[in-house]
């Protein structure tokens, strides 16, 4: 099954930019943080509250 999602390469390298600052800052941070934006990313996005364009106006 495929994830979904896939990170740009300059974003992959800026999340493992992030991750490598929190592992410095606390030992286990880095792996929360990343575990963290894994969930995020794989969870469904919710619908929009919003009502859709009235792309007629557009």
């Amino acid at each position: 099954m495929s994830r979904g999602y896939a990170f740009r390469p300059e974003a992959r390298e800026e999340l493992r930019d992030a991750v490598r600052f929190y592992e410095k800052a606390a030992r286990g941070l880095g792996a929360e943080f990343s575990a963290e934006v894994r969930a995020m990313v794989a969870r469904p996005a919710a619908p929009s509250a919003a009502p859709p364009p009235d792309t007629a106006q557009l």
